[in-house]
């Protein structure tokens, strides 16, 4: 596997869902943060799996005081 397969990115994006359920957002975005970047070698910038890790890193960081106060991350 690795860190450029689909299978470790569903994982991460997994424990992200876990993490959001339970209240612990920075670790939510972290693991969301950790899928996308293994999606965004695989995928189109326009593939759903995108869109959907970037939507929920937006979220994050407009609704959670402790992630606001997180640098900005840059995934290029």
């Amino acid at each position: 596997y690795g860190d450029k397969h689909p299978d470790v990115a569903d994982i991460y994006h997994n424990l992200s869902l876990i993490f959001k359920s339970i209240h612990h957002y920075d670790m939510d975005l972290h693991f969301n943060l950790k899928a996308l970047l293994i999606d965004q070698k695989i995928y189109s910038v326009t593939h759903e799996k995108i869109r959907s890790s970037k939507a929920n890193e937006r979220f994050l960081r407009r609704n959670t005081d402790k992630i606001k106060e997180l640098e900005p991350i840059v995934i290029t």
